[in-house]
């Protein structure tokens, strides 16, 4: 209920209470059916309802991967690798030879984003992560296979491993390439603590080997690239970083024991970014640093928790005495893991479900056991993810503006309810009630343009459409004061002169 929902945090309460107050208003005014009686603690229901049907599918995957038998396993690992080899072929063929444009596989279209779609991912740095938690999968199955003279399944290793290597260097995807180094380097240790020395100075040498071509290979792009480690601060990736995580700290503030709840960031970080940059952050490029903000507290102990019961459950203390299959998928997926861990320094990894779910086989492959769910109801629960996730459709999709095109009134009160600060809820909301062309109606939706840019008090583009808008309510001081805003925050842009009386 409202008068609770804040959860001892006053800023939750005061945003609900706001939304409450907004609805109730309309309702009374006959413009929409009902006033919802209760708030989530999320500011994002429709993120966090995809992030819980990502983490369902991702335990389905692990509990699937633990019920496999030795050769099971083992199969499960080699089929990913070549997944990842697959991805890699069409990602270099997008990348130079026929570019996809704004198309997943030239065929799926997708909004546009930097620095673009490669196969099956929509940003080449997505692609070129997911290729690097693979690596060392396809490293020790390489040992495994040459262990045991197995010729053509050796050189389908070898080609897997070359293949995601040469599509990650391609990406130019600099923290990909870090995390690729991270592993290989992961892969060398856990040889030696396996003591198997004549596999680790195998990796290490195709390591080398591996370095040596990222360093010294004939692409310009490239090495402009690895260039940029020089000096990182001068790069426009960094500062966005640094603003985020700086930014984030404010976040966190405001939301310190339940923080803002999954996918919350995205909509609540605008309320309190201080950089005036154009582009929407929709995560924190910063796997530790957002679940900081959308967990809170609790969030990080979760976190915290769940690292140490899986490095304990992987942990034997005969490692001497480890078949050499097991040592195969241990350093598949400890390997993998010291990948992920170092990618989400720089990206949001685990918000990529191509990602997340084929890690979290991966993982599951290395645990003893895995008993949350039986293996009918791993495999239901993976049907009834994709079910749930065709079913929503876009109305997964509230917190993206490009949603809110076409929708009535009394949808949008619901998105708003669903996301109290979000700036396109209260943008769209005022700009349906402008709609009405009432006299109540006008003087509300200009409470809700208010909102809206307080909710995002930065953003030069949302600033000129209030003033627009404001401006044709007869609202002139208030357009006034958001076209200097905007001049304010862009002063390139132009924007109209508005009289001091009404003509």
């Amino acid at each position: 209920p409202v008068n609770i929902s804040g959860l001892g945090n006053p800023r939750r309460q005061e945003q609900n209470r706001a939304v409450h107050e907004t609805l109730a208003t309309a309702h009374a005014l006959e413009l929409i059916p009902d006033v919802p009686a209760t708030f989530s603690a999320t500011r994002n229901r429709a993120g966090s309802i995809r992030w819980t049907l990502m983490i369902a599918a991702a335990i389905a995957a692990t509990s699937l991967a633990t019920k496999l038998g030795p050769r099971g396993k083992l199969a499960c690992l080699r089929l990913l690798t070549l997944l990842g080899a697959a991805i890699a072929v069409a990602g270099i063929i997008s990348l130079r030879i026929a570019p996809q444009g704004s198309t997943l596989w030239w065929i799926y279209p997708v909004p546009d984003a930097l620095p673009g779609p490669v196969a099956a991912f929509r940003n080449q740095n997505h692609f070129a992560a997911f290729l690097a938690f693979l690596c060392p999968a396809a490293l020790a199955l390489l040992a495994r296979d040459l262990t045991r003279a197995r010729i053509i399944s050796s050189l389908l290793s070898l080609a897997a491993f070359v293949c995601m290597s040469a599509g990650l260097v391609l990406s130019l995807s600099r923290g990909a390439i870090l995390a690729y180094g991270t592993g290989l380097a992961a892969c060398v240790f856990l040889f030696l603590l396996y003591r198997r020395r004549d596999f680790a100075a195998l990796i290490a040498i195709v390591g080398a080997l591996a370095a040596a071509f990222i360093l010294f290979a004939p692409i310009p792009a490239l090495r402009e690239r690895l260039a940029t480690f020089k000096n990182v601060k001068a790069e426009d990736s960094y500062q966005t970083r640094m603003d985020a995580w700086r930014d984030s700290i404010a976040i966190a503030r405001d939301y310190p024991i339940l923080g803002a709840g999954a996918n919350g960031f995205r909509l609540v970080y605008p309320m309190h970014r201080t950089t005036t940059q154009g582009a929407d952050m929709t995560h924190a490029e910063n796997e530790y640093v957002q679940w900081a903000v959308d967990g809170g507290l609790i969030g990080l102990v979760i976190l915290i928790l769940i690292v140490i019961a899986y490095l304990c459950s992987v942990a034997r203390p005969a490692r001497s005495f480890l078949p050499q299959d097991d040592i195969t998928i241990h350093v598949a997926a400890l390997g993998g893991l010291a990948v992920l861990a170092t990618n989400a320094l720089f990206d949001f990894p685990l918000h990529i479900p191509l990602y997340t779910i084929p890690a979290a086989a991966v993982l599951g492959l290395v645990l003893p056991h895995f008993s949350i769910f039986s293996l009918q109801s791993s495999i239901f629960n993976f049907l009834a993810v994709i079910t749930l996730t065709l079913a929503g459709g876009r109305s997964l999709n509230l917190d993206t503006p490009d949603w809110y095109a076409g929708k009535s009134l009394p949808v949008i009160a619901r998105a708003l309810h669903a996301a109290p600060t979000s700036q396109y809820a209260w943008f769209f909301f005022g700009e349906r009630l402008a709609a009405q062309k009432t006299p109540e109606s006008n003087l509300f939706a200009r409470q809700c343009f208010t909102r809206a840019v307080v909710c995002d008090p930065n953003n030069y583009r949302l600033w000129d459409r209030v003033g627009y808008q404001r401006q044709s309510l007869g609202d002139l001081d208030g357009a006034r004061a958001a076209f200097a805003r905007v001049k304010e925050l862009r002063d390139w842009m132009w924007v109209p002169e508005i009289p001091k009386e009404q003509p």
